[in-house]
């Protein structure tokens, strides 16, 4: 290391790569979550133009931006979305594992175990 920069800049670096990685991790969410949510609508809905519409509702509803934000809501959305799929799939290690990991990133993931009960 160089003294020339030490110690502001490494330290500004350090901040501004994660508050990068953290707005690339909610954004990519964001997007899996919309593709997730227009398959799980496709496929419970059985309607081309409900799926569409229920995704873009979800895509520009007012509180849409704490998914833009680095904020745990957009990962938890498309965990949640994923394992919806999955269990209507009946793909159930991809439900344990998608709800495992929503359990993971919000406390209230694991009330994503009550889907199964009611499937």
């Amino acid at each position: 290391r160089s003294s020339v920069l030490w110690p502001l800049l490494p330290k500004l670096g350090m901040r501004a790569t994660l508050g990068l990685a953290g707005l690339l991790v909610s954004n990519a969410s964001f997007i899996a979550a919309a593709v997730l949510l227009h398959r799980l609508s496709l496929r419970v809905l059985h309607s081309h133009r409900l799926a569409a519409l229920s995704t873009m509702l979800f895509c520009v509803n007012p509180a849409s931006v704490f998914y833009s934000a680095i904020y745990t809501e957009s990962l938890y959305a498309a965990t949640t979305f994923l394992a919806m799929l999955a269990l209507e799939e009946r793909s159930y290690l991809v439900y344990l594992a998608a709800g495992a990991v929503s359990a993971g990133v919000r406390s209230n993931g694991v009330l994503n175990a009550g889907y199964l009960a009611f499937h």
